[in-house]
């Protein structure tokens, strides 16, 4: 773990140079004293508490002054921890999260500092005061992820977790990114460069090319058929979209997930998938 977040360091701090990423006006600088964490705005002598209380059992693994990925540090081997973050200051005012709310779902949640954020939040932006917003973005490691969980008012949790019982570790240097700054919408941009520069799995919107088929109008038979698509179906919906005079040009057929070992809880019996093919039969 060590290792890899050497190897991690190391690429987040070539490929911001490297890229020449541009860092906003609004951008707030931070550091951590006497466990808390502060943002300094750059072009303003605003400064102000974004974090305070932070956990013992956080750490800053890597920093380049305006964007800090924090790691957890426990005293035991296992495959899920559940620590402290910290606390939002008593500035905080309002903020928004994405949490899953399904096994393959997010929706979006708000609320006020006195709220607790919803389980299995990915994503939080908060108004900390002062016109200065902070965000935190759980990452994904090489073999933990991490999600926020609320607590008491105002106080926010870590949980990292492997999702294996045997995969077991006291150290994940790969964890949190906090980031802050004055214009949320470019703080955003930042964050998400900073993120993919750490990990190394994913680029930003504006490093990506856009396929041919965003230029044409394509049909996904989902909301159609959901799981029982049918060829008929498809040509009859294929004929109707041509005769009302927006042909389709891209074809998506799209019967639902597949099933994997984890989902229990949210499988169908073979009766309620199919009268005339079972699950066995379709899956080979």
């Amino acid at each position: 773990e060590q290792l890899r977040a050497g190897f991690e360091r190391a690429r987040f701090s070539i490929w911001s140079r490297l890229k020449n990423r541009e860092v906003e006006a609004g951008a707030a600088t931070l550091d951590i004293k006497n466990g808390t964490l502060w943002a300094s705005a750059i072009n303003s002598g605003v400064r102000v508490p974004v974090f305070e209380n932070i956990g013992p059992s956080m750490y800053m693994d890597d920093t380049d002054g305006k964007n800090i990925f924090l790691g957890m540090r426990a005293t035991q081997e296992l495959s899920q921890h559940k620590v402290r973050l910290g606390t939002l200051p008593a500035t905080a005012g309002r903020w928004l999260s994405c949490a899953r709310q399904k096994l393959w779902w997010m929706s979006p949640d708000v609320g006020s500092r006195d709220d607790v954020i919803p389980p299995e939040t990915q994503f939080f932006l908060a108004d900390v005061g002062e016109g200065m917003y902070v965000l935190v973005l759980p990452l994904v490691g090489n073999s933990f992820r991490t999600a926020l969980w609320g607590a008491e008012k105002g106080a926010i949790d870590v949980r990292l977790e492997s999702g294996d019982p045997a995969v077991k570790t006291k150290l994940v240097a790969t964890s949190v990114l906090i980031s802050a700054g004055t214009d949320p919408f470019l703080l955003l941009e930042r964050a998400f460069a900073a993120a993919a520069d750490r990990l190394g799995t994913f680029r930003i919107r504006a490093e990506k090319q856009l396929p041919p088929s965003l230029d044409v109008f394509g049909w996904c038979t989902w909301d159609a058929f959901y799981s029982a698509v049918e060829p008929q179906g498809v040509k009859d919906g294929l004929r109707q979209l041509a005769a009302g005079g927006t042909p389709s040009r891209m074809l998506i057929l799209d019967d639902g997930w597949q099933s994997t070992d984890n989902d229990a809880d949210y499988r169908f019996s073979d009766s309620e998938v199919r009268g005339d093919v079972g699950a066995s039969e379709l899956a080979g």
